[in-house]
C-alpha cells in the first residue's frame, strides 16, 4: 500500500504542474481551457488519493505476533513400507 499508491500521487502531482502550465492567456480556447480544467481537477484527485493512500498506510500497519517473530513453516516427507506422504506445517 505504502509503495503501490505513490504512483498514482507522483503521476498526479506531475500532471498538476503539466496542465497548470499548458494553458496561454492568448491562444488557448475556451475548449482546451475546459479540457484542461478537467485534466487538472482529476490530477489533483489522483495526488490526493496516493498522499491519503500512503499516509494511511503508516497508520494501518498490522502489528506483529507477541512473540515477535514469523511463524515457522516446515515440510516433511513421511516413507514407509507400504505408505508415502507429504506434511506441511504452517
Amino acid at each position: 500500500m505504502k509503495w503501490g499508491w505513490d504512483r498514482p500521487g507522483r503521476r498526479g502531482a506531475i500532471a498538476v504542474v503539466a496542465t497548470h502550465f499548458s494553458v496561454d492567456e492568448n491562444t488557448t480556447t475556451q475548449d482546451e481551457f475546459e479540457s484542461l480544467r478537467l485534466q487538472n481537477d482529476l490530477s489533483w484527485a489522483a495526488l490526493g488519493l496516493g498522499a491519503a493512500s500512503v499516509a494511511l498506510s503508516f497508520v494501518l500497519t498490522p502489528a506483529l505476533p507477541e512473540d515477535g517473530g514469523a511463524k515457522k513453516t516446515s515440510l516433511s516427507l513421511e516413507l514407509g513400507p507400504a505408505r508415502m506422504g507429504v506434511r506441511l506445517c504452517y
